[in-house]
């Protein structure tokens, strides 16, 4: 459903026409009122219900130096996260009574990067059988070994942010070697098919200026073998990147659907704002001192939920740069 909303997205923001007909209908009063409408729904939803999505960053080392994304440049201290950290991210879960609708486990980092990552999988898998488990990575470093455990694992999904048609975009673009990551991927997917395994391998392409040209021929040669491409614009990370479109563009701004929905868990156990807030600027909390539902209802972040929920987003330095609150559209997604 994700990823058909998302195909459906890129179609209006890949053109100035669709755009144009976008900003209209979402600076219409009557979509308004319903955004807003769905926005208060869900969250008091949440509240009862406990429901939120989790990413738990496992890692935030990455072998790539994608150029648009802030990892490379990033200054927060980076490791792998400690099983003790997240056996007590785990035990607060279940204690507290929060009721997990996904766990991603590479928001910031290249996963595979972490030699417990498979006992993690397990560890989830073991305390929440039926919540979907998935990360993303550029699967450069999965060797034939991983790639089996890769396939014999409890993991739902992956997404491999590929971002390239050719060798010399991906160079540049992400840093790494283009034959060795299509070699596993290409290797992955045959391995899946014979094995029969439950893993959907998705397909993610971050469009850029260097690689724009080559978006359609990307979709046509890969579409048949995944389970799913995603392309959508680069963004600038709440202002910390360059967005690449050149664009100055008004858009009209709604509360952001992953504040609301979804809890970040850093390697360190700290419980940032969200999944944009790299640095770790805004804190609510950290799991080995503080209970995750009391964290993300702090006062720093209930005050920046508030300015959401009354529509003063542009008076949030992050948030009024962030791609994650253009034009309400995640709300009309289930």
């Amino acid at each position: 459903m994700l990823f058909l909303f998302n195909e459906i997205r890129n179609w209006f923001e890949s053109s100035t026409f669709g755009l144009s007909l976008l900003d209209l209908v979402t600076r219409n009063i009557f979509y308004k009122k319903y955004i807003y409408y769905l926005f208060r729904k869900k969250v008091e939803l949440n509240q009862i219900n406990k429901k939120y999505g989790f990413t738990i960053e496992v890692t935030s080392f990455c072998n790539a130096k994608c150029t648009f994304c802030p990892n490379s440049k990033m200054k927060r201290h980076k490791e792998i996260m400690s099983m003790k950290v997240f056996l007590k991210t785990i035990e607060r879960i279940k204690l507290e009574g929060i009721d997990p609708t996904y766990f991603n486990l590479g928001p910031n980092g290249e996963p595979l990067i972490d030699k417990q990552l498979f006992k993690k999988i397990r560890i989830l898998y073991k305390n929440f059988p039926k919540v979907n488990i998935f990360f993303p990575t550029n699967l450069s470093l999965a060797t034939p070994k991983l790639q089996v455990k890769l396939v014999n694992s409890k993991l739902d999904n992956i997404c491999v942010s590929l971002n390239a048609n050719n060798a010399k975009d991906y160079k540049s673009i992400m840093n790494l070697d283009f034959k060795t990551t299509t070699r596993n991927l290409n290797n992955l997917i045959k391995l899946r098919n014979k094995s029969k395994s439950k893993l959907k391998i998705y397909l993610k392409l971050a469009a850029n200026p260097v690689n724009k040209r080559t978006i359609n021929s990307f979709i046509n040669k890969w579409k048949d073998k995944v389970d799913g491409i995603g392309v959508s614009w680069i963004h600038s990370w709440a202002g910390s990147m360059a967005n690449g479109n050149g664009s100055n563009r008004q858009i009209p701004r709604y509360p952001c659907r992953t504040l609301f929905d979804q809890i970040n868990i850093q390697t360190n156990g700290n419980i940032p704002l969200c999944c944009v807030d790299m640095e770790g600027d805004i804190i609510g909390g950290n799991v080995m001192n503080n209970k995750i539902l009391s964290s993300i209802n702090s006062l720093k972040i209930k005050r920046i939920k508030e300015l959401h929920a009354t529509g003063k987003i542009e008076r949030i330095n992050k948030c009024s740069q962030c791609r994650f609150c253009e034009r309400g559209l995640y709300w009309l997604v289930k």
